[in-house]
């Protein structure tokens, strides 16, 4: 057989991926029409030359980062789970409208609270400060989307019959009664576990207390 005779792979035609749509298709008349623009010169817009990145794309690029930077990040990635469910499509293309629209969804249908709702808004723009960043979007959305004010919720405060039965609790097996100084601590302060546990300040308290 001769060298000639061989046939390589056909060569590969760049206005096809230039036109190549998502599912993998070309649509025939788009493809005529971008030929004969390049034969008179033409150029396609900066913003038809690159793939537009998808919400759901900028979504998981925010869990990664939640992940790496988060010492707790499972309540923040199950939120943005949600929220891919509720945009889909380039992620530039999605209005402040249609993200207060699915906001207030959530809130009425699963009757969330402000600060829940608060979570959720500044998840979508930490996607969108990430993808602003990497240059996948070039603006975002909610820029100019106005918070929901947070109340102040509820005060809560352990009656002294409610903190007995919880002190007999603690007494009632040794491994339990060495946790008592958390418990002061959580009482007198307000503190929550993660500001008692995961911060110098509020381990250093711990032990004093333990003295």
């Amino acid at each position: 057989m001769r060298s000639s005779d061989v046939q390589g792979p056909p060569p590969v035609d760049p206005f096809q991926n230039e036109l190549r749509l998502p599912n993998g298709l070309i649509h025939p008349d788009l493809y005529i029409k971008r030929k004969q623009e390049a034969l008179e010169g033409k150029k396609l817009p900066e913003r038809l030359r690159t793939r537009a990145m998808l919400f759901a794309e900028i979504a998981d690029h925010a869990t990664a980062y939640l992940k790496g930077r988060y010492a707790r990040p499972a309540d923040d990635v199950a939120r943005m789970k949600l929220l891919k469910t509720h945009f889909s499509g380039p992620a530039d293309a999605i209005t402040a409208k249609e993200i207060e629209r699915v906001l207030e969804s959530l809130s009425v249908k699963k009757e969330r609270s402000a600060s829940t709702r608060s979570h959720h808004h500044n998840l979508l723009s930490l996607a969108y400060r990430l993808a602003i960043l990497n240059g996948h979007v070039k603006d975002s959305p909610l820029r100019g989307l106005r918070r929901t004010r947070e109340t102040d919720g509820i005060v809560r405060f352990l009656t002294k019959d409610e903190e007995k039965k919880l002190r007999e609790v603690l007494w009632s097996k040794p491994e339990w009664a060495e946790h008592e100084p958390e418990l002061d601590l959580a009482l007198n302060t307000g503190l929550r576990r993660g500001s008692m546990y995961q911060t110098w300040c509020g381990r250093m308290l711990i032990w004093m207390l333990a003295l």
